[in-house]
C-alpha cells in the first residue's frame, strides 16, 4: 500500500510539472495579448467595459501564476492591477504615463517568464525594477492598503479618497493583505472586518503582535457589526460602521490622518 501511495504521489507531481510547463509555454502569448488590449483601450468605444474585462484578465493571470508556482508573475500582476485601478483619468482614458507604466510591467513579466523557464528561483533584477516602479508610482505620497472583498465597495471608497495624496493598493482577502504587510511598508491600513480567510480584527492583531515593519500602522476597521469585540492586542484602531456613510467617514479619517502627519513634520 505505501508503495502504491508513493507511486500515485509521483504521478501527481509529474502531472503538475507538465501542467506548469504548459502554462509557462502559453504565458508569453497571454502577456502579449494583454499588452495589446491595454494599448487599444483608449481607442475603444466601450472604454469602461473593455477596462473591466482587462482588469479581470490581469486578476486571473495573477491567480493562475500563483496556482502554478510562478509567484514572481503573480507579484508583477498585482502591482499592475494597482496601476490600472488608480490611474484612470476623469475622462475615462489612460494617460500616456500610465500606458508607459503598463508596458514596463508587461516587459518585466516577459523577463520573469524567461528566467523562470531557465530554472531560476530568484529574480533580483525584476525585484529591483518592481521596487523602483512602485516608488515612482507613489510619487512621494503616503501609501495605504485597502482590504475589501467587494469590488463595488472598494470602487466607492477609492472614488471618495482619490484626491488625497495617498497611493492605495487593494486586495480582497485578509490573508493576502497580511502577506503584503509583512513584506512592504504601508502608512495606513483600511480593512473591512468581514474579509475572507482572515478577518479584519485578526489581521490587525497579527500585525500588532508581530514586531514587523507595520506593527504600529494606523488602522481603520470597517464593520457592519454593532457589538464587535476588539481584543486589546489589536489596539489602537479606528472603527467605522459599514453603512451608507462609510465612504464619507473614511474620507474624514484619512484627512485627519494627513493633518496629523503634517503636524508631526
Amino acid at each position: 500500500m505505501p508503495s502504491e501511495n508513493n507511486a500515485a504521489l509521483i504521478r501527481a507531481q509529474q502531472l503538475m510539472q507538465q501542467l506548469r510547463l504548459s502554462y509557462l509555454a502559453e504565458l508569453p502569448e497571454r502577456v502579449n495579448e494583454l499588452e495589446q488590449r491595454t494599448l487599444a483601450l483608449n481607442q475603444s468605444d466601450d472604454f469602461s467595459g473593455q477596462f473591466e474585462a482587462l482588469y479581470r484578465a490581469i486578476h486571473s493571470l495573477k491567480g493562475g501564476a500563483g496556482t502554478y508556482g510562478v509567484q514572481i508573475v503573480s507579484t508583477i500582476s498585482h502591482q499592475l492591477e494597482d496601476v490600472l485601478a488608480h490611474f484612470v483619468s476623469e475622462s475615462g482614458k489612460l494617460d500616456g504615463e500610465t500606458l508607459d507604466r503598463c508596458i514596463a510591467y508587461f516587459d518585466l513579466m516577459r523577463l520573469a517568464i524567461k528566467e523562470t523557464v531557465q530554472g531560476k528561483t530568484s529574480f533580483p533584477d525584476v525585484d529591483s525594477a518592481l521596487i523602483a516602479l512602485r516608488d515612482t508610482l507613489r510619487n512621494h505620497s503616503l501609501s495605504a492598503l485597502l482590504v475589501e472583498p467587494s469590488r463595488v465597495n472598494s470602487t466607492l471608497y477609492l472614488g471618495m479618497l482619490k484626491n488625497l495624496p495617498i497611493h492605495f493598493s487593494v486586495v480582497a482577502s485578509g490573508y493576502e493583505a497580511l502577506g503584503l504587510l509583512l513584506q512592504s511598508h504601508f502608512d495606513l491600513l483600511i480593512t473591512g472586518n468581514e474579509t475572507p480567510v482572515l478577518n479584519g480584527v485578526a489581521l490587525i492583531t497579527a500585525l500588532r503582535v508581530n514586531q514587523g515593519i507595520n506593527q504600529n500602522i494606523r488602522a481603520i476597521l470597517v464593520t457592519s457589526s454593532k457589538n464587535l469585540s476588539i481584543p486589546s492586542a489589536a489596539q489602537p484602531l479606528t472603527l467605522i460602521g459599514r453603512d451608507e456613510h462609510a465612504a464619507k467617514a473614511l474620507l474624514n479619517e484619512a484627512q485627519r490622518y494627513l493633518e496629523n502627519c503634517d503636524k508631526a513634520n
